[in-house]
């Protein structure tokens, strides 16, 4: 089954994150900015309907039926090839990651959150003079340009099945 972000609820799939339950003390500065920054934002915007996400399918997930149960692709698609872009789309890539859940249950173990290194794709642009590693070469999850998908991604749905 292939699904985008805003069908995956209809197989009980979510990326809900562990509840943080520290108090203001025990938070570092960088969760102590996300929280303030998510509740700044949700005031202001209330009239709005904010929302985190964008409700974009800028998230693909394949979901595939074998013998032993599911294993997932989940593919970020970032259409830039800014450095700041990419980092932000490897940190979503890995959040997917580690929150995908399936029946409220997280999908991957502690002991690997991000899956085998074949469960998580990053799209991109692609760059017109700078050199990057194959995917073989790549670990955790893999960034693809978007020429390279055509070759690539046969060689990620075999590693990952």
């Amino acid at each position: 089954m292939l699904y985008h972000d805003s069908s995956a609820n209809d197989r009980n799939l979510s990326f809900v994150p562990e509840p943080i339950e520290k108090q203001d003390a025990e938070l570092t500065r960088s969760e102590q900015i996300d929280r303030q920054a998510r509740e700044i934002a949700e005031n202001y915007f209330t009239d709005k309907g904010f929302q985190l996400q964008t409700n974009r399918p800028d998230i693909i997930i394949l979901e595939v039926q074998h013998e032993e149960g599911y294993e997932y692709l989940i593919t970020e698609v970032k259409n830039s090839t800014s450095e700041q872009t990419v980092k932000k789309g490897v940190t979503e890539t890995l959040e997917y990651l580690a929150f995908l859940r399936q029946e409220n249950e997280l999908v991957f173990d502690p002991d690997t959150p991000f899956g085998s290194g074949w469960n998580g794709v990053l799209v991109i642009q692609d760059f017109e003079s700078r050199s990057t590693a194959p995917i073989e070469d790549q670990d955790t999850i893999r960034i693809l340009q978007a020429s390279e998908l055509a070759d690539s991604l046969p060689v990620i749905l075999d590693r990952l099945l």
